[in-house]
């Protein structure tokens, strides 16, 4: 475990400042509840980093092979898990688990990763049916992109945040937008394969009658090569 540790230790430059800021809190044993409003950082990532890497250090350095994780660090250490797990496109690799989570909180993790997945490839015309949801009561109209990000740093909230399993109704609702809209999608998609298909098989069975009267011949060709021959002959 504790090579586990410090392997996932040495992956923490390539961690994107939310993941420290979740870590961070986590160390302190805190937690917060998602917003959707994500305030500016002041510090900077690499003063997150170097706070983080030397908390953790200290911590690790105190430890002895086969003893129990203290909850702070082993809930922190799972952000960095996490973070691959997104990267990764995959929720099942094999990873040392730092924190034993209960089946709710996997089953929650797995939705939220499967809704940053598809806001990856979401369309904006089915997007900004979230902002009703997201931004109700804000007079502020963000543009596409900028909304993009802003859910993108939600669900990322909601990816290190729900260790308890008890993300709010609003976050929830989110989560289940994508999980319908995902689900259309797929659909729609099967529909088009089918479409697809069945063209397919329609146009190589015309392509195989075709062919099958060639072979068999044109009696009207035929007809009128007889003619030529007869003309030839006359």
């Amino acid at each position: 475990l504790l090579s586990s540790l410090v392997q996932a230790l040495d992956e923490l430059d390539a961690l994107p400042s939310q993941a420290l800021v979740a870590m961070k809190r986590k160390l302190k044993g805190k937690s917060r509840s998602p917003r959707f409003e994500l305030e500016c950082q002041a510090s900077t990532r690499q003063e997150f980093f170097e706070k983080v890497h030397r908390r953790c250090n200290k911590i690790i350095s105190n430890l002895e092979e086969g003893c129990d994780l203290p909850t702070n660090l082993a809930k922190a250490m799972s952000v960095v898990n996490l973070c691959r797990k997104k990267e990764l496109r995959c929720m099942d690799i094999s990873l040392s688990e730092f924190f034993p989570f209960s089946r709710h909180v996997i089953s929650l993790q797995n939705d939220v990763m499967n809704a940053l997945w598809s806001l990856e490839k979401m369309r904006h015309d089915t997007l900004k049916l979230l902002r009703p949801m997201l931004c109700y009561g804000s007079k502020e109209k963000r543009e596409h992109t900028k909304f993009r990000l802003t859910v993108r740093k939600y669900l990322l909230e909601c990816l290190f945040e729900c260790d308890e399993g008890n993300l709010p109704e609003k976050a929830l609702q989110v989560i289940a937008f994508f999980d319908r809209m995902s689900r259309h999608q797929h659909m729609l998609t099967e529909e088009r394969k089918e479409v697809e298909v069945e063209s397919v098989l329609n146009l190589s069975s015309n392509l195989r009658a075709i062919g099958c009267y060639d072979v068999a011949g044109d009696p009207i060709n035929d007809q009128l090569m007889n003619s030529g021959s007869a003309c030839i002959s006359d």
